[in-house]
């Protein structure tokens, strides 16, 4: 009998074989493919924590920095308070308190603060202030001693304790170091200063 298959039987080999080339290369396009998605997914995910690391340490700071300028803000008004407070007190003795600090501003070197200040062993003749600062060295806080000394508005002024320390320092930490802290690291001598001022001026 005659064979009526017509097409030759190379053809059918041609056709199987580029099927097996054509099933190699999407195999290796596939293997190509993990290969590249398990080398890029751990870069993206280091990545993607990275950013989120990031973004966390960012608002840790940012509350941080707010906790601070409450702590500040808490402080300056205990300050205002304070210096209410000291107004009150210096009237009753016919002494006015925005002229005090017209005064000790007037006498301070320029690299020199006043952290606080408040009355005390006050008499019906005389007040006594006492003056909390910060200054960038002693011969500045001998200057404005000097000054207190000559103005006239002042009938003396004496240093009660002056001592060198590091804003930065974690020793000796005093009840302002949060607005010390934000001083310049110069400013590293603090002081106590007693000033007297003859009642009724």
């Amino acid at each position: 009998m005659k064979d009526l298959n017509l097409v030759p039987k190379s053809y059918y080999i041609n056709i199987k074989r580029k099927q097996r080339r054509l099933y190699y290369i999407l195999f290796g396009l596939i293997y190509l493919a993990l290969i590249a998605f398990l080398t890029v997914t751990p870069v993206l995910t280091k990545k993607n924590l990275i950013e989120k690391l990031n973004l966390l340490e960012d608002n840790a700071n940012e509350a941080t920095l707010k906790m601070q300028r409450m702590v500040q803000l808490d402080y300056i008004k205990e300050l205002v308070d304070m210096r209410e407070l000291e107004a009150v007190r210096l009237s009753h003795h016919g002494v006015n308190l925005l002229t005090i600090l017209e005064k000790i501003e007037l006498n301070m070197p320029e690299r020199m603060v006043v952290l606080n200040f408040k009355t005390s062993n006050t008499t019906e003749n005389d007040v006594e202030i006492m003056l909390t600062g910060s200054a960038a060295s002693e011969n500045d806080i001998a200057a404005f001693i000097s000054r207190l000394r000559k103005e006239g508005y002042f009938s003396g002024a004496d240093i009660v304790s002056v001592s060198k320390v590091s804003v930065n320092s974690s020793e000796n930490k005093k009840e302002s170091d949060t607005i010390k802290e934000g001083l310049s690291t110069k400013f590293n001598c603090f002081f106590d200063i007693k000033v007297y001022i003859k009642a009724g001026k």
